[in-house]
């Protein structure tokens, strides 16, 4: 189920974190509400693979094989960082 629709369905849930904007809501309940609609975003990521362009992958991998390897522990996290600041709009 897309992410946004998953949102919809729930009107009533809150996903606010801030302990200074929480008003009548619970973060307990706020955080599972979050961890819910991540897991969510991730799985539907996960199961899209197969529909990211040759290109993008190619990119990717590259990215990925460019640090040195004194720094092999942190390959991903430039690949994280491309795909997700070219590829998943924010508004």
């Amino acid at each position: 189920m897309p992410v946004v629709e998953r949102m919809a369905s729930v009107p009533t849930a809150q996903y606010e974190t801030d302990p200074r904007r929480l008003g009548n809501y619970h973060l307990d309940d706020n955080l599972t509400n979050l961890e819910v609609i991540t897991q969510t975003f991730l799985d539907n990521l996960y199961q899209s693979v197969e529909h990211i362009p040759a290109v993008v992958k190619e990119i990717c991998a590259h990215i990925y094989l460019s640090p040195s390897e004194n720094a092999s522990e942190m390959r991903l996290i430039p690949v994280i960082s491309f795909f997700f600041l070219r590829y998943v709009p924010f508004s």
